[in-house]
């Protein structure tokens, strides 16, 4: 596989920057960082097309069946964060890269406080939980948070059928 090292590097190191209040906005925290991303590139010379990457790398990197349907650096970004967050995949990583990454950089209350971020958005921003996981962490861990069901959402629609 090709890819652009550093391309990829700015989007790994980038891609939660949506979840920190000085970067979040109105929309999904996905897309407030990589708009945040992208204006940072640009206004430090940039080229657009470069930008353009990392800000799919950055906003797709949630989301499975597309994100790895884009450039290598977007698939790469995607694959990394779910190997990071949930373990997905972690068998196609020799145990001795994991061990050594560990050991680097321990994931001393990585859970706690990546669960804490997810369900600090959901209850500042319940509208951008709709229809994605981020509503299971706003609804397990923001008391009293109603975040609609897309069903429900659906079935109200103003249509008669």
């Amino acid at each position: 596989m090709k890819y652009d090292r550093e391309l990829l590097y700015i989007a790994s190191l980038l891609h939660d920057l949506g979840l920190s209040a000085s970067h979040a906005a109105d929309k999904r925290f996905e897309v407030d960082g990589a708009d945040a991303a992208t204006r940072f590139l640009l206004a430090n010379d940039c080229p657009k097309a470069k930008a353009e990457i990392v800000w799919d790398a950055i906003a797709l990197h949630a989301l499975a069946d597309i994100a790895d349907r884009k450039q290598s650096e977007v698939a790469l970004v995607h694959f990394g964060a779910h190997v990071d967050v949930m373990g997905l995949r972690m068998e196609e990583i020799t145990p001795s890269l994991i061990d050594d990454t560990l050991a680097l950089y321990p994931r001393i209350g990585m859970k706690a406080a990546f669960t804490e971020a997810l369900a600090e958005v959901a209850r500042k921003k319940p509208h951008t939980a709709i229809g994605t996981g981020l509503a299971d962490i706003g609804r397990r861990l923001v008391h009293g948070l109603e975040i609609p069901n897309v069903c429900d959402i659906i079935h109200a629609a103003p249509f008669e059928s």
